[in-house]
């Protein structure tokens, strides 16, 4: 017995951070991915919030981090049930997504982050909100990474 996705992909939550936005997500190892999807959902943001995706050459902080780039689309309000998402869109990595209040609060992002165009010699990548000032509380702030790795396994790959 399986589960549908349980030996096709390796999910992994990396951050379930309640009224914390200016907190980056766990790293995740991406050294044996094929591909890297991100799901990133912002909750009721009262400011500009802008997120971007980070390498690094370890399981933490420290002076190797690079920005990346990737594709994404944005969701409906997840509020209104919505399965209508944007077109494919193109973030350099040191602009990436910016969600504003009136118009992108409480939606998701599907993030993907094609390995090759990760720094050599960086094997994990981060999700990193960036916001200035919040006019009340601080939104919801959850990554889900979905990574394909390269060769199927009942168990998964360690992702630290």
């Amino acid at each position: 017995m399986s589960l549908y996705n349980s030996e096709s992909l390796n999910i992994v939550p990396l951050a379930l951070q309640e009224h914390v936005v200016n907190t980056a997500s766990s790293y995740i190892k991406v050294g044996n991915a094929q591909w890297i999807t991100l799901l990133v959902g912002i909750g009721d943001a009262d400011t500009t919030i802008t997120i971007t995706v980070e390498s690094s050459s370890a399981n933490g902080s420290n002076a190797s981090e690079a920005q990346v780039g990737f594709k994404y689309r944005r969701s409906g309000a997840v509020t209104a049930g919505s399965d209508t998402y944007s077109a494919i869109t193109w973030a350099s990595g040191d602009v990436g997504i910016v969600y504003t209040e009136a118009t992108h609060s409480s939606m998701l992002s599907i993030i993907d982050v094609d390995p090759s165009l990760i720094t050599e010699g960086h094997n994990y990548v981060r999700v990193v909100p960036t916001a200035t000032n919040y006019n009340g509380v601080t939104p919801n702030f959850t990554v889900i990474a979905l990574l394909s790795p390269r060769y199927a396994s009942k168990e998964y790959a360690s992702a630290t």
